[in-house]
């Protein structure tokens, strides 16, 4: 073995025990630190267990803790379901007491306006001006577009129209009681009233009514009113139309009747006072 290859030698076993030695002490520093790990585990095992518990202890009261917290969010979403629901409730009660008082607000509207209008109904004598009453009152209450009154007649029993509105010839013409549509809603007493869509265009296309209703004094009948149309922004007869009809009708009945025997008795009157005037007159000496 020459010196060289001793030099060689050396340097290898120097370079085996440098790195046997880097080796034991990296092995040396990764063990304590996985026992410091392991002390830091158990550490925190103990204080969130409890000293002395062991793991299995541990994971049985973290269970338990669990179930617990899952029944008391279990009763919380209960009662937020519930309140969720009472929420609810009350919504759809406000938006049904929303709709109580806009028909409430319109129906006082309506009745503020039939007060008004049957003041002005009694408030004259004049048979004219009652009709037109009658008629403005049809028009802007109710809002019929296309309408017609008569009057009974009890010397011809018939039904004459004494105002229209929109209607034509056919709509105006003398009623027989007991006869058509009109006449026999006016033999029975009752009021007539077509609701739907479909068969209010039908009876306009027929040129029937859709509202026929009596005005009639306890059962004494003094006239009728005939609707044949509504203006298109109407959709329909609504709860208050049918409540202003009722009412209208009476108050109408009665001013008609008002009217005309107010008519009668000035005729009456006015004769009374031509006969009277002539027995006045002296006959003129010879």
């Amino acid at each position: 073995m020459t010196a060289d290859d001793g030099d060689r030698r050396e340097e290898f076993l120097s370079r085996f025990f440098e790195e046997g030695k880097n080796f034991t002490k990296r092995l040396l520093e990764e063990n304590a630190a996985l026992r410091e790990a392991i002390a830091r585990l158990q550490a925190e095992v103990a204080a969130g267990s409890g000293v002395g518990e062991t793991p299995s202890d541990a994971g049985e009261k973290l269970r338990e803790r669990y179930t617990r917290l899952m029944g008391v969010y279990n009763e919380l979403r209960g009662k937020y379901e519930k309140l969720e629901r009472d929420l609810n409730a009350i919504k759809t009660e406000n938006v049904d007491f929303a709709q109580k008082y806009v028909e409430i607000e319109d129906q006082n509207t309506a009745l503020a306006n039939l007060y008004v209008a049957s003041f002005q109904l009694h408030s004259t004598l004049n048979f004219a001006e009652v009709v037109r009453i009658v008629v403005e009152i049809v028009i802007n209450l109710i809002g019929a577009e296309q309408l017609a009154v008569f009057v009974f007649d009890e010397e011809t029993e018939r039904l004459s129209c004494v105002a229209y509105e929109g209607v034509g010839e056919e709509q105006r013409r003398p009623v027989v009681i007991g006869e058509g549509l009109t006449g026999k809603v006016a033999a029975l007493g009752e009021s007539y009233y077509v609701t739907d869509d479909a068969g209010q265009r039908d009876a306009e296309a027929k040129g029937q009514p859709i509202a026929c209703i009596p005005l009639k004094i306890k059962d004494r009948l003094i006239g009728i009113m005939t609707v044949h149309r509504l203006f298109r922004q109407k959709e329909g007869f609504t709860t208050v139309d049918f409540q202003l009809f009722d009412l209208l009708a009476g108050h109408a009945a009665t001013a008609l009747y008002s009217s005309k025997l107010y008519a009668l008795s000035e005729r009456k009157l006015a004769t009374a006072r031509s006969f009277l005037d002539l027995l006045k007159i002296k006959p003129a000496r010879p």
